[in-house]
């Protein structure tokens, strides 16, 4: 399941509860600094076996974000 996949990240990263990652923005999330943006991307790079362009990046602003980018990556793959 990609959605667990993608929290194991960020309760890793970020140091959150299952709970609280799901909601967690830049905006709401304390730990959410550039290094830990840049982290949870290249984790979610390596564990999904996905690039993200820049645009990608640039939308890589919440749980959701980064999940519908890497739903899009494999879905993108697989078709």
């Amino acid at each position: 399941e990609i959605e667990a996949r993608l929290l194991d990240i960020f309760k890793e990263i970020l140091d959150l509860e299952v709970d609280t990652a799901q909601l967690s923005t830049v905006e709401n999330t304390a730990n959410w600094d550039s290094f830990n943006g840049l982290n949870l991307v290249l984790r979610a790079e390596e564990k999904f076996n996905v690039s993200f362009s820049m645009d990608d990046l640039n939308k890589c602003r919440s749980f959701d974000s980064i999940l519908q980018v890497v739903r899009k990556k494999l879905d993108d793959r697989s078709g």
